[in-house]
């Protein structure tokens, strides 16, 4: 997949985040009683950001303290950041999470006409935008404390509108490939992993006899060693009858050895049984 070109003749202004966003701060929470509560709430935190977007699976339940505003359910296109984590990722919400509180681990940005949500995203996510954040956020130890009044006052970059189309469309494609390519991973692996725990359960088959159609294959079709659970075999080298034996045989017309003067592996070749494993990679028979 190419990139999409788009034309950059003009750089980007640098405004405050909250001249084209809404930064919102997540509620506040706690673990709830063990006998449960009324105000336990389904609430996305920190933990279900990952570096490929937002586990759905991974919404917890907690007891809720105070009200939760309207702003702070999710919206479709919402930016999220960490408010306390070691590192500093971006993601976008997708539509399926609309409705769903943050608490006060997360930090939304509501992203006004002026700016892309995708294209806040990547420059978050882009070293420059992490620096920046880090620059911003009250970190004394390892742990980022990035507070929405600190994340308002952050320069962002806003591209003209013509450039933010072309580049929503590049991002969109270029994760549009990546995710593609997770769970086209993700399948191979698992096929991997089924056959390794079904193939070795499999009850052996009966054994074929080397027929002889199967003993005129050609020599690269036939394994030079095949290991079994059980039996190593490896061909025994040709055993001829002594030139002399020719001489006293009848002579074809092209002067060559009738076809009833054979080698002694020709008949032994017919009493080989091959192992069931033994598949031929060109044809996929035993």
């Amino acid at each position: 997949m190419g990139l999409i070109p788009c034309e950059m003749n003009t750089p980007p202004h640098m405004l405050p985040l909250e001249k084209v966003a809404e930064v919102i701060p997540g509620v506040a929470t706690r673990t709830p009683p063990a006998q449960g509560g009324a105000r336990n709430q389904r609430v996305l935190t920190v933990r279900a950001l990952t570096e490929h977007g937002i586990d759905a699976g991974d919404i917890a339940e907690l007891d809720v303290l105070g009200k939760i505003a309207d702003n702070q359910r999710l919206q479709p296109g919402d930016v999220l950041l960490p408010a306390r984590s070691t590192r500093v990722m971006a993601v976008v919400v997708p539509p399926a999470l609309a409705g769903i509180p943050i608490n006060a681990t997360l930090v939304a940005v509501r992203c006004g006409p002026q700016l892309n949500p995708q294209i806040l995203a990547a420059y978050f996510n882009h070293p420059a935008g992490q620096l920046a954040i880090q620059s911003a956020a009250q970190s004394g130890t390892a742990q980022i404390n990035l507070t929405a009044a600190a994340l308002r006052q952050l320069p962002v970059p806003v591209p003209p509108p013509d450039q933010q189309a072309c580049l929503a469309e590049m991002l969109s494609a270029a994760d549009e490939a990546y995710t593609a390519a997770i769970q086209a991973a993700e399948t191979r692996l698992r096929l991997a992993r089924n056959l390794a725990v079904i193939c070795p359960a499999l009850p052996h088959r009966p054994r074929p006899s080397f027929s002889s159609s199967s003993s005129r294959q050609s020599p690269d079709r036939i394994p030079i060693t095949t290991t079994t659970d059980d039996h190593e075999y490896e061909p025994r080298p040709l055993r001829t009858r002594p030139s002399s034996s020719f001489s006293s045989s009848p002579q074809s017309p092209g002067g060559n050895p009738s076809t009833s003067t054979r080698s002694e592996n020709d008949d032994e070749c017919r009493n080989i049984n091959l192992p069931a494993a033994v598949i031929y990679p060109a044809t996929g028979k035993a």
